[in-house]
């Protein structure tokens, strides 16, 4: 998300999936972090997990996030993240976003990487 946040464009969304590894605080988690999103001005749009809570855009699966994502018209820099408990990893929904524009770059190291965006890991993998 802070990675996010550095990109110089006038929109910032972060397409979240469900966090599946979080246990019996899960809940709490996912509102935390629309909350993190919300305080650096970043639009969150939930797929398929409304423990997100309100103040975010709920969606039913990527095609919708896509659909959504193509109706703004400002310029966007896209988080997309999800765990790869549910069977819908990061990459896949990364995949189904890919025709909205070009792939960017990643910042700088995350998770030891560094370079172009792509493949089944999506910008911060799964």
């Amino acid at each position: 998300m802070q990675a996010l946040v550095r990109v110089d464009v006038p929109r910032r969304v972060a397409v979240l999936g469900t966090m599946a590894e979080l246990g019996e605080d899960a809940a709490l988690a996912h509102r935390e972090i629309a909350e993190l999103a919300s305080s650096l001005g970043v639009d969150v749009v939930a797929v398929d997990e409304p423990r997100y809570g309100d103040g975010v855009v709920h969606v039913g699966d990527a095609a919708a996030a896509a659909d959504y994502l193509a109706s703004l018209d400002a310029p966007l820099a896209v988080l997309v993240k999800g765990s790869t408990g549910r069977g819908v990893g990061a990459g896949r929904r990364a995949a189904r976003l890919r025709p909205l524009g070009p792939v960017g770059e990643i910042l700088g190291p995350v998770g030891g990487k560094q370079g172009p965006v792509g493949g089944d890991e999506g910008p911060v993998g799964d």
